[in-house]
């Protein structure tokens, strides 16, 4: 039994309300759950009660075992005393008190919920499959499907829109700065992530936009602080990056950052995602929209921004793959899928906290057309959601399905999911 299924129950009203009573002994009758509350403070807000005779207004509080409010030192918390019900699986002891003093009444349920609801809820958290809901999936209705990847959208959003949030507390609210942090650790894409997000915070963007107009400075900043700038030249233009690089150090008296070649990975890259090569497409990117948060806010249609956006780095990594290393054929340029990904993972996320910033919903709207826009990703997640009818037909889709599979299916939060509490409550009576 888990915390979830309790407050599943209690939602959706799934148990037998006939004679209902109070530990104590008290008749209740539910005239409103409530709506359930993702914040911190009681499960549910707003119920209406009737307990006695008497209605009752206030919040719900859910929770497996009676002893658990006293765990959780909601009896010390003021925010507890407009709790009206105490609902939980199993009861044990004399009720609870508030931290007023008064006394919580309390309701049991495991004596009210059917079995076969019990044994619809077990083997659906209890399957193997990685979509516990895979055998069902066809037979839901679309409406409770669509309704779910909406709101893990919303979700998955706003997660990530904290992030922004994070670089601006530290940027003294500097939209420009937190986004440029924020894009160069999308520009890690995974495995340099973490070394790129160290780059950001150790090379301010306000030194990067002193030189914008020098591609070969931005090259010998972003790369001499990223630690590839270290040990004797290489080749010619090896050497003349660490010439730069000394001299701007010296003028803007940059602190190492700390970051050595080893820090960056190279293995299980093809020579297009080297750290090299996304190091240079950034500072072109840079060199080419030094204010990219403005123009981010100002360009409302997707296909001019990606326009001003897509990048192919300079001759010398259109030609090398690494320092000395030349390539075969010409490198490309800052491909349409990794584009895509940037805007998902970084422009769509600060479009969203600068909404929420400004009270302003039509930026949120516009990440939302962005995702729209633009194709569905492909990855093992997706195939997974294919395999079982469920296609996406834009990034919009794809985003909310990974969301889905992260945080709801591999979890096994099917009670708490639209689609798995319509499977568990079927044919309840």
């Amino acid at each position: 039994m888990d915390e979830m299924f309790v407050q599943y129950l209690w939602q959706y009203q799934q148990f037998d309300h006939r004679n209902l009573k109070t530990m104590d002994g008290r008749e209740v009758s539910i005239l409103a759950p409530g709506t359930q509350n993702m914040d911190s403070g009681p499960d549910f807000s707003g119920a209406r009660l009737r307990i006695d005779g008497l209605m009752w207004n206030g919040n719900v509080e859910i929770h497996i075992k009676s002893a658990d409010w006293y765990h959780h030192k909601h009896n010390q918390d003021p925010a507890y005393n407009n709790v009206i019900l105490h609902v939980v699986w199993q009861n044990k002891g004399d009720g609870v008190s508030r931290e007023d003093g008064t006394k919580t009444p309390t309701l049991e349920l495991r004596n009210l919920v059917s079995e076969d609801l019990l044994l619809r809820y077990d083997k659906l958290v209890g399957s193997d499959h990685t979509i516990p809901c895979s055998a069902q999936f066809e037979s839901i209705d679309k409406v409770y499907v669509l309704s779910m990847l909406d709101r893990v959208l919303a979700g998955r959003l706003e997660r990530k829109s904290n992030r922004v949030n994070i670089e601006l507390n530290h940027t003294s609210h500097d939209w420009e700065e937190s986004t440029y942090r924020v894009l160069a650790e999308n520009f890690g894409f995974n495995k340099n992530a973490e070394s790129m997000i160290r780059l950001a915070h150790n090379l301010p963007l306000r030194i990067l936009k002193k030189h914008a107009n020098r591609m070969d400075q931005l090259e010998a900043l972003l790369f001499g602080m990223a630690g590839f700038l270290h040990g004797d030249p290489i080749d010619e233009y090896h050497d003349f990056l660490q010439k730069e690089y000394h001299f701007l150090q010296t003028k803007f008296k940059l602190n190492d950052a700390g970051l050595r070649r080893v820090n960056w990975k190279f293995s299980k890259l093809r020579p297009p995602n080297f750290p090299t090569i996304r190091l240079a497409q950034f500072a072109l990117l840079i060199h080419k929209t030094p204010n990219l948060f403005s123009d981010l806010i100002r360009e409302d249609n997707l296909g001019s921004f990606l326009k001003n956006v897509r990048v192919v780095q300079s001759k010398y990594w259109i030609d090398h793959f690494d320092f000395g290393k030349k390539a075969k054929k010409p490198m490309p340029g800052l491909g349409i899928s990794s584009l895509e990904n940037v805007v998902i993972n970084t422009f769509a996320p600060v479009l969203v906290a600068y909404s929420k910033s400004r009270d302003e919903q039509v930026f949120t709207d516009r990440a939302l057309q962005y995702l729209q826009l633009l194709k569905p990703e492909y990855n093992r997640i997706i195939k997974k959601w294919e395999a079982v009818g469920l296609v996406p037909l834009n990034a919009f889709d794809s985003q909310a399905m990974i969301e889905l599979n992260n945080e709801f299916c591999l979890k096994k939060k099917c009670a708490v999911c639209n689609i798995g509490s319509v499977i568990i409550g079927r044919s309840f009576k």
